[in-house]
């Protein structure tokens, strides 16, 4: 029995020095792996790699700017498109008129700017239908 515990106590004390011990080489090693392979990429890749990133935001800021135009015109069409048909009701339902006013706000937070903020305020004056 005593001969099976002496075993055990080696193995374990075994397990420890090596866990320690890898403990103790693994950082130096991970920081000899990581000066590889940047002696690896050359300079050269690396511009090119950036070149490309900087072309892949300057693509993604235009595809930005267009939906914001977008977004800005078809807020502008709905706008308009309620100010005729409700000018000619003289009345206009209030969740319309709640949804319009929510656009409004959105139209001007993407920095819109036309005839529609002269149109708002006579919209805003059409009786709500209850």
């Amino acid at each position: 029995m005593i001969t099976y515990l002496l075993y055990v106590a080696s193995a374990l004390g075994a397990i420890m020095t090596i866990t320690g011990f890898l403990a103790y080489v693994s950082k130096p090693f991970r920081m000899w792996i990581r000066r590889c392979i940047k002696k690896t990429i050359k300079d050269d890749e690396q511009d090119i790699m950036i070149k490309a990133m900087h072309e892949n935001i300057k693509s993604i800021l235009n595809q930005n700017d267009l939906m914001r135009e977008a977004n800005l015109s078809l807020i502008r069409d709905n706008i308009t498109r309620a100010y005729y048909k409700f000018m000619e009701k003289n009345e206009i339902p209030s969740y319309i008129r709640e949804s319009l006013v929510k656009q409004y706000d959105s139209y001007h937070s993407m920095k819109g700017n036309s005839y529609i903020d002269i149109i708002m305020p006579e919209i805003l004056e059409i009786p709500v239908k209850h």
